[in-house]
């Protein structure tokens, strides 16, 4: 009887010796590196270059409709911004040229527009 344990415990040591080293296997094979050549800058976004200078690229800050966004902030320092359920009614949010702020907006929006913003929370 003991003999028989002994050999079903060595034929599960075998088993999962094989298991590992099949998986190993796979990885091995799973993780080869690309022999083709790929444009480097496939994957970064479009402002960013990895291998040539960008382009310089003038921006018109006066293009945004301001019209558009029901609720804006706009130049704030150190200020607690809270809209409740109900009170944004779906609109757009405009949060620009603010510095040390917290938001706190707990309702949906339209749409939500952020430009220059430092050291703010946005919830």
């Amino acid at each position: 009887m003991n003999i028989k344990i002994r050999k079903l415990k060595d034929l599960i040591k075998d088993i999962e010796t094989l298991k590992q080293s099949s998986i190993k296997n796979k990885n091995e094979k799973a993780y080869t590196p690309n022999e083709f050549n790929y444009d480097d800058n496939f994957l970064l976004p479009d402002d960013v270059y990895l291998f040539k200078e960008k382009e310089e690229v003038q921006v018109n800050e006066n293009m945004i409709d301001l019209s558009q966004y029901n609720m804006s902030f706009q130049n704030m320092e150190n200020k607690r911004i809270i809209k409740g359920f109900g009170e944004t009614g779906c609109s757009n949010l405009l949060l620009d040229n603010l510095v040390n702020c917290e938001i706190i907006i707990l309702d949906i929006l339209s749409s939500v527009l952020i430009q220059k913003i430092k050291q703010c929370t946005i919830w």
